[in-house]
């Protein structure tokens, strides 16, 4: 299978992988089945001060509270169980509840906002007793930077209900951000230990490791962390830089590969812009206002990178592994962007898509890299393979030279027949048909040859019309197999052009019964042939002692 095909394979499991990833993504935000009639809903426009998402204004409290009242006959008919109050994507960094000033429970830490809430899932089961006709429902939040129900509603629901949607948040908006981290982990350890047992010294995959490092950290803020051991402030600047870093790494990465160097102005622009943010910053409402306008650059980056690699898809098979991920990406972002800029929290938001991207795109090349170097090699194999065999091959008849006679000898050990022959008189049929007509006669006889031994038989053409056949079997069997051959030749005639050309041959034999020097051995079946002819030629002769 060629590497285009293989590449061809490869970019339908891309592709399939990342749809994978933008169904897990919708699937951590779809939350259909929480309807119905054992379902009550509250929405954040219920809430006296409305509960709905947004970034808070500078100078503005940290500590908030949400109330709203809740009628018995609002509430779901359950036919067993409890009622469970359920809280999806909070934006707080630490929360309480209260229901009817009995405290439910918390959820991070309420005290110092120290807590990374906003991607988090909680339940809390509402005691049979406390509930009247009017019932309050009381959210104490504390909020560094933003506030509010960012996707989903408050749910009041039955324990079977709450238990189901709490274990599926966990696992699309938790546990596949941590599986995803492990993911990128791994895939940063692939690259640094091909890169240290020099399988690829590219630095492009340094690049592309350090990149999904800092990937890997901006993934963190999508992980719920009830308690943050550092300043919140300070960690989130982290995470937003790790983000700008990812970009200038991979921009890096690009610039090797494609040799452009206008995606690294973009991605140093805004990885030196949010650095600055960052340091200018007093608190996290200004953060959060000044990095979500510089979100922009990272657009411009996607774009930039989009339009790099769009001019080189046609030749190059990196650039498409990279245009399909960039492009789904560039989608994903514009529509993440817009959302957050018209004040709607893009429910669809998580680093799945971003970490299934840049987590494949590495193994990708790797592969491409791998499954070049393997036909490379193959490649070269053959080419030492085909001089080797130029090397010990008759260029005219096609069997073996002199140049391999000996490494063959040592191969057949003791115990085999050596036949050594020639064709009468040669040189006139040289003198009369010329030496093409030689050739030909040569060729001839070779091909007659061939049909008559077996498939470990051995044929040398030792030198000008002399030939040197090996033959693992008894002295009296090669006598009779060279009598068959020498016959053949003499009762025929060889067609060439106009004329039929008669030659007969004078052969050799000797049988290697005993240790000798590979020139005893020629020394031996060359004497049998000068035997052979001084017979009369046209004979057989074996070697005498």
């Amino acid at each position: 299978m060629n590497i285009k095909r293989k590449t061809y394979y490869v970019m339908i499991i891309y592709s399939v992988i990342l749809l994978l990833g933008i169904v897990i993504a919708f699937q951590g935000s779809n939350y259909n089945f929480m309807t119905g009639p054992e379902v009550a809903i509250i929405q954040g426009d219920d809430f006296f001060e409305p509960m709905n998402r947004r970034v808070m204004k500078y100078g503005e409290a940290e500590f908030q509270t949400f109330k709203t009242q809740i009628w018995r006959s609002d509430l779901p008919e359950l036919s067993n169980g409890g009622y469970n109050l359920v809280i999806f994507r909070l934006a707080s960094n630490g929360y309480e509840v209260y229901f009817n000033d009995c405290y439910l429970g918390g959820y991070g830490d309420y005290e110092t906002g120290n807590s990374n809430l906003w991607n988090g899932i909680k339940r809390y089961q509402i005691p049979m007793d406390i509930i009247k006709e009017s019932n309050e429902l009381r959210i104490e939040n504390h909020s560094k930077y933003m506030t509010g129900l960012t996707t989903h509603p408050v749910f009041v629901t039955s324990t079977e209900k709450a238990i189901r949607m709490v274990t599926r948040a966990q696992f699309f908006n938790h546990n596949v951000v941590m599986m995803n981290l492990g993911i990128g982990l791994l895939t940063i350890i692939v690259i640094l230990v091909l890169y240290l047992s020099n399988f690829n010294h590219n630095p492009l995959y340094i690049n592309l490791g350090l990149a999904m490092a800092f990937l890997s950290i901006y993934s963190i803020d999508y992980a719920t962390t009830e308690t943050v051991f550092i300043n919140y402030m300070f960690y989130k600047k982290c995470i937003m830089i790790s983000f700008w870093a990812c970009s200038f790494f991979i921009s890096l990465g690009l610039k090797q590969l494609f040799d452009s160097v206008y995606p690294i102005v973009v991605s140093a622009a805004g990885l030196l812009g949010i650095i600055v943010i960052a340091v200018f910053s007093t608190d996290l409402m200004m953060f959060k206002q000044l990095y979500g306008i510089w979100y922009i650059t990272q657009l411009i980056s996607l774009f930039s990178w989009v339009l790099l690699i769009s001019r080189r898809i046609k030749t190059s098979i990196e650039a498409r592994v990279f245009f399909t991920g960039f492009v789904v990406l560039l989608i994903y972002s514009v529509l993440n962007a817009a959302f957050d800029y018209s004040g709607i929290f893009f429910s669809m938001n998580s680093p799945v898509l971003y970490m299934t991207t840049f987590s494949i795109i590495p193994m990708m090349l790797l592969h491409l890299d791998y499954t070049r170097n393997r036909e490379k090699l193959h490649a070269e194999t053959l080419l030492k393979e085909a001089a080797y065999q130029k090397a010990i091959t008759d260029a005219l008849t096609g069997v073996y030279n002199k140049h391999h006679l000996f490494s063959v000898m040592d191969q057949f050990g003791l115990n085999y027949s050596v036949a050594m022959f020639d064709i009468d008189n040669f040189k006139e049929i040289n003198d009369t048909y010329g030496h093409q007509g030689g050739d030909f006669v040569l060729m001839d006889i070779v091909e007659t040859l061939e049909g008559l031994l077996s498939v470990n038989d051995k044929i040398f053409r030792y030198g000008g019309d002399e030939f040197i056949i090996l033959m693992e079997e008894p002295l009296h069997l090669a006598n009779e197999k060279m009598e068959v051959f020498r016959k053949r030749i003499e009762t025929s005639t060889i067609d060439y052009g106009m004329n039929e050309i008669q030659v007969t041959l004078s052969i050799g034999l000797f049988y290697v019964d005993s240790k000798l020097s590979h020139h005893a051995i020629i020394d031996s079946v060359d004497s049998a042939l000068y035997m052979s002819k001084g017979d009369g030629k046209n004979t057989v002769r074996i070697y005498q002692k």
